[in-house]
């Protein structure tokens, strides 16, 4: 019947009702469909724990090292922190699904949102470091080369701006020099 029941090490079933999908998002948490909608899990003491209280259209595992992850809501994108190694707990949302899209930028730790036509940059706790007043992203990193640090390019009207590993943007002086001798 393409329904799922979850078994402990005895062979005794542990979740409440058959489970229409699962899969890991690492750190022994799991996403949860059930019907239409999707839910985070966990198994602790061999039972299965869900939290049914904050229900996704999608979850998209972004970035492993601390269960950052990208989910879906009434057709909005959020940011959602799958695990908190600090407070060993599950499912934190750091942005509601307020966004057109949100996805993984080229540099570690950042984040692109769309809103209202516009790209902004967002950290990875969801604090935005940058408005929605860019019209396009160039989607890979900008280095002078080995040894150098890494920018990201974003586009304004009239105007190319640079963008270091922290959200902040480059002084327009060594901005224009970096982009001249890269080629952009």
């Amino acid at each position: 019947n393409g329904l799922w029941e979850i078994v402990n090490q005895s062979g005794e079933k542990i979740n409440e009702k058959p489970i229409s999908e699962i899969c890991s998002l690492g750190n022994d948490l799991l996403c949860i469909r059930d019907g239409e909608d999707y839910f985070v899990g966990y198994f602790q003491n061999e039972k299965l724990h869900i939290y049914r209280d904050h229900p996704f259209q999608e979850i998209q595992r972004i970035n492993g090292w601390d269960g950052t992850s990208v989910f879906k809501r009434a057709g909005k994108f959020g940011l959602i922190r799958l695990y908190s190694h600090q407070s060993n707990t599950p499912g934190r949302i750091l942005t509601e699904a307020v966004y057109d899209s949100l996805f993984k930028a080229p540099l570690s730790y950042l984040y692109i949102f769309k809103e209202n036509g516009r790209y902004g940059v967002m950290d990875s706790e969801g604090k935005v470091s940058l408005a929605a007043e860019f019209e396009s992203v160039y989607h890979e990193q900008v280095t002078l080369g080995a040894g150098y640090p890494s920018y990201m390019l974003l586009y304004k009207t009239g105007e190319k701006v640079l963008v270091d590993s922290t959200g902040k943007r480059i002084n327009p002086e060594q901005a224009r020099h970096i982009i001249r001798t890269v080629g952009l």
